[in-house]
């Protein structure tokens, strides 16, 4: 028994749907999957540069923390070496006024020159 003209039409239609609906289903589930990756992608070289980022702040903090450290360290020893200076001089000035050294109202050695 053969069908009818409408009727293989119908069924070669309705075929074809299927197959057209499946791919559809199909790619969809590829281009869903795709754009899963690539937002995946995406956060992971967000939070890679982010870390990248932290540790970069990182090393420029101990790197600034170190500086300051020895900026601190040198003003304490010219700090120093100006009170020890002050200190040779008052004592230079006390022994030279124990002396007898004087030459005018004051002591020499705490005349600046």
């Amino acid at each position: 028994m053969e069908q009818p003209e409408w009727a293989s039409r119908e069924i070669e239609q309705k075929h074809r749907r299927a197959w057209a609906n499946f791919f559809a289903e199909e790619n969809a589930k590829k281009t869903v999957a795709r754009e899963k990756a690539a937002r995946e992608r995406a956060i992971k070289e967000l939070r890679e540069e982010q870390r990248r980022n932290r540790e970069v702040n990182r090393r420029r903090m101990e790197e600034e923390e170190a500086r300051r450290a020895e900026e601190e360290r040198v003003r304490k020893e010219l700090r120093e070496a100006e009170r020890l200076r002050k200190r040779e001089r008052a004592a230079q000035a006390k022994a030279a006024e124990e002396r007898g050294d004087k030459t005018g109202k004051w002591p020499r050695w705490t005349q600046d020159h």
